[in-house]
């Protein structure tokens, strides 16, 4: 049993009466009032009633209807209670389904118990019981119920006017086993509207046929079985989509309105149920049965003719039979002339899943009119709904999502803000739906993308992983959830680099993958979901097994999207980016020539005129640039040059891919590279990337500018990024390649030898990395070869230059000449070490200068440094 929330027992003195009884005088509840008696609820009530229980005495309350703008629903029957203060009353508030006869009890909404003395208490001091949300409810009906007391003399004339409640009797066997078995099947009922099991919805039909069978046709409660078991049996078609079996729900429904003709008080609502189920056959088979669709309207006309403007009743049939219009392109009702709803809400399934369907079709087309009206029929629709009512959240959370479809589409970025404020509104009323948490997580990476906003990605992060428990394993919408939590990871991995989280979105697209075996439709959105992201860790850790893994699951989702697939274009590339980033690691010639021939393909599949045929022909035209390097064949080169040239053409001047080489662009791309270094500090796993980004734009613009300083911080960034890619780093090489790239640079800017040696060093340690056949092989070859001959041409040019100045100090005589001579051929001798080819020609025209110097200035110490080199250039052996 359910308890009201925690009190105290009242003491005598705050209840100014005797306390074991009140001697010769009457204690009488004369009105009970609850609040929000309808919020929350998944079906739609009748009415509501009390049922008090003192011992063995059991009362009943009439059968109320709540009141629309409030939400209140009040019962003024007199109800006796014993003198005896410490005497328990039990309290129990049921929603029934019928306002005549009823089968069984209805839904128990809420119960308590508590002794008269605290009853008495909270009446005369106006303290309402007060309910908190039931287990795994955010919002439950009936949220107080207020007792009012009075204390009268035995007579209480001022209250003969009041009706007393009904006294309820015992019921015989049969009567009792009919109510038993209804309350089953309401039962399962209220189960089936929280957990959406079918198995429910079976067993309370079987409960409900069971009434049937047993309550003959004279019976009072003959319809009232009759409607339950219409009422399920129609729930079940509508969960199962199946159209065909209406048949039974409506001809059930049209022998209960038969039973229940005009002046019925359950005539109205069997109009409303009969016209929904009606509407509901029309919808599943269109121009067959367009009868349904006039009786329908016929009957909910009917059906508002009867009741009050500002009752749920009407607004409820008010808004099933605007929807038919508008459904049908008749003329709709202007909304309003709708009555505002109050606190009150239950489900309207055939309109909601209507507008439901609405929306489906709007993500299936680009039809902006037809989503900017389901916009605006959602706007509208939620203003006569109770705030946390279901229907308000199922209301909140398609809007989201329309909302976010036309941002998508037309880029609108006060939808978006619009589509995350709602999703802030659901969540909170609803914070253990996993479907609002997950569309309000999409609504906020789908920001972060627009704006950057690292507290975007990261709660919509939180959302993703809520979502994900809620979800149950084995629900069709799991593999969903962990896909879009994977995505989410795998951005903020390249947002912030933490390793953890491209490893956590791997595992989770492996998940999501064997949740979605060969034939299930997202089967190859998995495979290269799953793919991209091996792909991106082996650039990050270099582990063969990621990019061979990848490459796999590659190969699989392209057969599974073969030609015509809106996606095998997409594939093609895919898997040649793949190839090609596997043939960069290993060198493998047989990679490089299957990512050509897809990215052909690829190319034949977007055509002149294609969005991305500009792109396509740039792709392909980089790899035949490639293998050119690799293999030398002309025809490559030819056709990649081709190939660049019609793609030049196809981008105008001010085309973003068409670059004119403004200075300005230069320098922005430097500072947006500074910048995105310092995003990613020491430990960041793109830090290294970031450098080398650096440093090959300061490169570039040493080139144009000529700017020593931009050289200079170029060859810092690359030796912190060797530094960070070690030996055994797959981009060792490629580092070692990068600064002594730019040492040889400095050599020729600066001429200091140390630079150029350095380099040498490391175009030698780079190339004994790379296994022949590898793809920069040759680069490398034609590196240090190029290294080698700079630094052969500084050491010609040295004793060419010197010999030039001791031939024009022979002719002029200018000894200064000699001086800088002498210089030059001590300077060739020491880069040509012992060992060296030249070495002894070194040796021998510094002492022939040397000698010429002494022959001038009659120093000793020339001649004799002139006689030892000349000894030492002789060959020991001639």
């Amino acid at each position: 049993m359910e308890q009201a929330g925690p009190y105290q027992s009242p003491s005598t003195n705050d209840c100014n009466v005797d306390a074991v009884g009140v001697s010769g005088q009457r204690i009488i509840i004369t009105k009970l009032k609850a609040a929000n008696v309808a919020a929350g609820l998944r079906r739609i009530p009748a009415g509501f009633y009390v049922s008090v229980f003192i011992g063995n005495d059991h009362w009943k309350t009439t059968n109320n209807p709540v009141c629309p703008t409030s939400g209140v629903a009040e019962w003024n029957d007199l109800i006796d209670l014993p003198p005896d203060l410490s005497a328990k009353v039990n309290i129990r508030i049921y929603a029934s389904f019928e306002l005549g006869y009823t089968l069984g009890q209805g839904e128990l909404l809420r119960s308590f118990s508590m002794p008269v003395s605290e009853l008495l208490e909270r009446g005369q001091n106006s303290r309402p019981i007060i309910f908190s949300a039931k287990e795994q409810e955010v919002v439950s009906s009936c949220s107080s119920v207020e007792v009012t007391l009075e204390v009268c003399s035995p007579s209480g004339k001022v209250l003969l006017c009041l009706p007393p409640a009904e006294r309820v009797e015992s019921m015989c066997h049969d009567e009792r086993s009919l109510a038993q078995q209804t309350d089953i099947g309401h039962n399962h009922m209220h189960h089936y509207h929280k957990d959406q099991q079918q198995s429910r919805l079976d067993s309370a039909i079987i409960a409900f046929k069971h009434v049937v069978d047993r309550c003959p046709s004279h019976h009072p409660g003959h319809s009232t079985a009759l409607s339950n078991l219409a009422m399920a049996k129609f729930t079940s078609c509508q969960a199962r989509g199946a159209y065909l079996d209406l048949d039974e729900p409506i001809h059930l429904y049209q022998k209960v309105l038969y039973l229940r003709p005009p002046g019925h008080p359950d005539h109205a609502s069997t109009l409303i149920n009969l016209g929904v189920a009606l509407l509901s056959r029309f919808r599943g088979r269109g121009c067959i049965t367009v009868a349904d669709a006039d009786e329908a309207e016929e009957l909910l006309q009917r059906s508002l003719d009867i009741y009050p403007p500002h009752s749920h009743e009407y607004r409820a049939a008010f808004l099933v039979k605007a929807f038919s219009l508008h459904r049908r392109g008749d003329e709709m009702p202007n909304s309003y002339n709708l009555p505002q709803a109050g606190s009150g809400s239950w489900r309207l399934p055939y309109w909601i899943t209507e507008l439901a369907d609405l929306l489906q079709e709007c993500e299936k087309r680009n039809d902006p009119q037809r989503l900017d009206q389901l916009i605006e029929q959602h706007r509208d629709s939620m203003k006569h709904f109770v705030a946390q009512g279901q229907e308000w959240v199922v209301l909140q959370n398609n809007l989201i999502v329309a909302l976010q479809l036309r941002f998508e589409r037309q880029g609108r970025m006060e939808d978006l803000d619009e589509a995350i404020q709602h999703g802030r509104v659901a969540t909170l009323s609803y914070p253990n739906n996993p479907g609002i948490l997950n569309n309000f997580a999409n609504t906020l990476s789908t920001r972060f993308r627009q704006q950057g906003d690292g507290k975007d990605l990261d709660e919509a992060i939180q959302h993703h992983r809520t979502a994900l428990q809620l979800m149950p394993e084995g629900h069709p919408d799991h593999s969903g959830y962990l896909n879009n939590l994977a995505t989410a990871l795998s951005t903020r991995f390249r947002q912030q680099g933490d390793g953890k989280d491209l490893d956590e979105a791997i595992q989770h697209h492996r998940t999501a993958l064997q949740l979605r075996p060969e034939g299930h439709p997202d089967c190859s959105a998995s495979l290269n979901n799953l793919a991209t992201a091996l792909s991106t860790r082996f650039r990050q850790q270099g582990d063969g097994k990621d990019i061979d893994e990848a490459i796999q699951h590659h190969r699989t989702a392209l057969q599974l999207r073969p030609e015509g697939h809106p996606d095998h274009s997409a594939s093609l590339n895919n898997l040649a980016s793949a190839l090609s980033t596997r043939f960069w690691r290993q060198g493998d010639g047989k990679d490089l020539d299957e990512a050509i021939q897809h990215l052909r393909t690829a190319l034949q599949l977007m055509p002149e005129g294609h969005p991305h045929h500009s792109t396509s022909l740039d792709n392909l035209a980089t790899a035949l640039s490639i293998r050119f390097q690799q293999q030398g064949d002309g025809k490559d080169l030819d056709e990649a040059i081709q190939h660049h040239r019609t793609a030049l053409q196809l981008r105008p001047e001010g085309h973003p891919d068409c670059q004119r080489g403004d200075r300005k662009d230069l320098d922005e791309a430097i500072q947006h590279h500074r910048t995105a270094l310092q995003l990613r500090p020491e430990g960041h796993p793109l830090h290294s990337a970031s450098l080398n980004n650096l440093a090959t734009a300061l490169s570039t613009r040493f080139w144009q500018q000529g700017d020593g300083k931009d050289l200079d911080e170029a060859i810092q960034h690359h030796r912190t990024a060797l530094q960070l890619m070690p030996e055994g780093h797959p981009h060792h090489s490629t580092s070692l390649n990068n600064l002594a790239t730019a040492l040889s640079t400095q050599f020729r800017q600066q001429g200091d030898g140390k630079d150029l040696d350095e380099a040498i060093q490391h175009h030698r340690t780079a190339l004994q990395l790379m296994p022949e056949g590898h793809p920069l092989c040759s680069t490398s070859h034609n590196d240090l070869a190029t290294a080698l001959l700079t630094q052969f041409e500084q050491q010609a040019s040295l004793n060419n230059l010197a010999n030039a100045l001791s031939r024009r100090f022979q002719q002029q005589g200018d000894g200064k000449d000699l001086d800088e001579a002498i210089q030059h051929h001590r300077t060739a001798l020491q880069l040509r070490p012992e060992g060296h080819p030249h070495h002894s020609a070194s040796l021998n025209n510094l002492a022939i200068a040397l000698s010429r110097q002494f022959q001038q200035r009659c120093d000793v110490k020339d001649l004799d440094e002139a006689i030892q080199h000349q000894q030492t250039s002789i060959p020991s052996d001639a």
